[in-house]
């Protein structure tokens, strides 16, 4: 979500969370554990919105962590049979509660929260555009209505530019609305919960959110779909006739959790670890590099420096190791505190890297800052020499769609060649997953704006 005057400049790739039951639950438990497994997605505020004493719309809401926004709660008990949450990530009024969603209108009696990032056209933010156009959609829908106009409700509601993203969740009416753009850039996964009582129904941006919550058949929201949750039953489901299905490689990549679900039966850890194995089989410096230990860059890194240590035959070697209380470098909104947070969270373990050739294997490289420090604290323990292996194509253009890769003159893949960009982050050779590659473990139907010169 973005300030009018800060359009330009506020990207966020947030989590969401949503749930509805049959009848009056205690809803804390579920909105804190659905949360707190989402926090990875953004760390600058979290907020909640439930329907409270006489049907009317009541929202907390932090600056802070989730635990923050429970702590805000105090002995409060959020009873009843629906609520949203949402975790944010933006590049800037970090501490702006503001910005915080869900955003909520009582007059109107809904509240709204959403993944990814749209035009705001003029209006305050872009999820004042988002809730404008739901509202439009929603005010007159009767779910008795013909075929014809559930499509042209759903396809309106759906509809995404080449530079728009979402996946929402809204309160109106006493009724859960959950849609997802017909790109399906960002995800969305729906489980039934409760295999005694209280029943129901639970939605969210990645499935280990579901991971402490009694949960069932969970499915994947397709992209175009418009579900509408109440009292713990879908009363209303459709599909949009055209979809254009664009996913985004940053989810397999990065921000989702490697316990979360990217197919039936196939985990993020799965796909890195693939990816890893894929891009040590196609590293055509394998055979004669010589290197003594692979060494993954925690966390997100872990899986690939696995799949190309197996395929390589080398050991891997925890060389890095990670503070347990330091957040997500690539999330924090500014460039001091990114670097303040790099600085922070990852330390060298010398008796592992000293004297030893190291091949150093991380999931992206997006602005190179965190990759050039790397270099330079694994030489500075030791190491005689680091060949970093990237598996992901090179980032050469700048994400219109949530994702806060920087401008385009902060990503050294785009002005440098490949010699050039081993000699900036201090590397003794450097290579990358190709396009094709990537597109072949993760699937064709992903959004490639970023790996493109544009």
């Amino acid at each position: 979500m973005d300030k009018k005057s800060k359009t330009k400049t506020l990207k966020e790739a947030c989590g969401i969370f949503a749930c509805s039951f049959e009848r009056k639950t205690d809803l804390n438990n579920h909105l804190e554990k659905g949360l707190k497994a989402l926090q990875h997605r953004g760390e600058d505020g979290a907020g909640l919105a439930f329907i409270g004493s006489n049907d009317r719309l009541k929202a907390f809401k932090t600056a802070g962590l989730v635990p923050d926004l429970i702590e805000t709660l105090g002995h409060d008990c959020i009873r009843g049979f629906e609520a949203i949450g949402h975790v944010r990530y933006g590049t800037c009024g970090r501490n702006d509660e503001d910005l915080v969603q869900p955003l909520l209108k009582p007059n109107l009696n809904v509240a709204i929260a959403f993944n990814g990032q749209i035009d705001a056209k003029g209006l305050a933010s872009d999820t004042e555009r988002l809730l404008e156009t739901f509202l439009s959609l929603a005010k007159n829908c009767e779910f008795s209505i013909t075929e014809k106009n559930n499509f042209d409700l759903v396809e309106n509601l759906t509809k995404a530019s080449k530079k728009e993203a979402f996946s929402v969740v809204a309160l109106y009416e006493k009724k859960v609305y959950a849609y997802r753009d017909a790109n399906g850039t960002r995800p969305l996964f729906m489980a039934n919960i409760g295999q005694n009582e209280p029943r129901g129904l639970v939605l969210a941006s990645e499935t280990c959110a579901f991971n402490h919550l009694d949960v069932s058949e969970i499915q994947e929201i397709a992209p175009g779909t418009l579900i509408v949750l109440e009292k713990g039953k879908v009363i209303f489901r459709q599909e949009a006739r055209k979809v254009k299905k664009q996913f985004c490689a940053f989810e397999a990549l990065y921000f989702s959790r490697e316990d979360s679900r990217f197919c039936e039966n196939v985990t993020y850890y799965d796909v890195r670890k693939t990816l890893g194995r894929t891009l040590a089989h196609a590293d055509k410096l394998r055979d004669t590099l010589k290197y003594d230990v692979v060494v993954g860059v925690p966390q997100s890194g872990m899986p690939a420096a696995l799949g190309y240590a197996q395929e390589s035959k080398h050991p891997l070697e925890f060389g890095l190791i990670k503070s347990r209380y330091e957040g997500r470098s690539f999330i924090q909104p500014s460039e001091l505190e990114r670097k303040q947070v790099l600085e922070e969270k990852l330390q060298v373990q010398a008796s592992i890297i000293s004297g030893k050739h190291v091949l150093l294997v991380d999931d992206t490289l997006v602005r190179g800052h965190t990759m050039k420090h790397l270099v330079k604290i694994l030489k500075r323990a030791g190491a005689k020499s680091v060949h970093v292996r990237i598996a992901a194509p090179p980032i050469v253009s700048p994400c219109s769609k949530g994702v806060d890769t920087g401008r385009e003159t902060s990503l050294p893949a785009s002005a440098l060649s490949q010699e050039a960009l081993r000699d900036h982050i201090g590397a003794e050779s450097l290579e990358f997953l190709t396009l094709e590659m990537l597109k072949s473990v993760i699937g064709r139907d992903i959004c490639q704006a970023c790996f493109i010169m544009r």
